[in-house]
């Protein structure tokens, strides 16, 4: 078995040595050459992609991504900075797989696609695509379910937001600075976690659809951000508590883990912060 991570980041680079342990040959892709160069450093085969793609990919490059069976998308969209190209990066990579004859092609997309959904949110929830940023995301997602076929199974796995020993909620907020939603549930899933399920979705036989990545931590973001900053001694963060919060997406990946019959390494992640502050 052979995986190329395209866009391996911070999770994947995670994710390739989990792989690389289980035997499995693994290509990690990269912006730049300096990050390129930092994975060979990791000892993770890696080589330089770009996207989009000013041109169509020829040559080594082609061929080192062809030997590669499975591939995951972990690129960022960067809606953050006001890009607007992830469909395009996505459309690229798509047809590039069927080009190649990718067996699997799976998407780490952002459970930021749920935004503007109340309640508990589940993987067949319909989604509201009014703000252009869930918008971007959808289309991306639907590029990738859309050529789930006999030649290549397809799927998309949306995860809450990350969390890790080197990514500490607890530094994620600034002391003196009030934030909003403080009664909302809290969305994360722990870096061991991420990784867990995209091995579960390169060992499984089969894949379809939508999975969801989250763990099961059942609190406000005002208590388990108050818990974050204890865990390393700070002071905690101020948050501004209306009825509305009340109300806000709850997401669930029950159903993601009876698929793939996971079982989380982090369910409950403010035990995790606990254990963190003690050790």
């Amino acid at each position: 078995m052979s995986v190329a991570i395209i866009g391996c980041g911070w999770l994947g680079k995670a994710l390739a040595k989990t792989l690389q342990a289980d035997g499995i040959d693994v290509l990690g892709t990269c912006q730049s050459e300096a990050s390129t160069k930092a994975l060979t450093e990791l000892s993770i085969s890696a080589m330089p992609l770009s996207l989009p793609l000013v041109a169509p990919l020829t040559g080594p490059h082609l061929a080192k991504l062809t030997k590669h069976s499975t591939w995951i998308i972990a690129i960022t969209p960067q809606l953050r900075k006001g890009r607007v190209d992830y469909p395009e990066k996505i459309a690229q990579l798509v047809e590039l797989a069927v080009k190649c004859q990718i067996r699997r092609l799976i998407l780490v997309s952002s459970t930021a696609v749920l935004n503007g959904l109340t309640g508990a949110v589940d993987e067949q929830a319909v989604i509201d695509e009014s703000a252009p940023k869930v918008a971007i995301l959808s289309e991306a997602e639907q590029l990738v379910l859309t050529q789930n076929n006999q030649q290549m199974q397809t799927a998309v796995l949306r995860l809450a937001g990350l969390v890790g020993e080197d990514r500490h909620p607890g530094r994620f907020f600034r002391a003196g600075k009030s934030y909003s939603q403080g009664k909302a549930p809290v969305n994360l899933i722990h870096q061991c976690d991420a990784v867990g399920l995209l091995k579960a979705l390169v060992n499984v036989e089969v894949i379809s659809g939508i999975y969801h990545g989250v763990s099961e931590t059942d609190v406000t973001k005002a208590e388990f951000y108050a818990q974050a900053a204890i865990a390393l001694g700070q002071p905690t963060p101020s948050f501004i508590v209306t009825e509305r919060d009340q109300r806000q997406k709850r997401i669930v990946g029950r159903n993601t883990c009876q698929r793939l019959d996971y079982e989380f390494q982090e369910p409950d992640l403010v035990l995790w912060l606990k254990r963190s502050a003690n050790g």
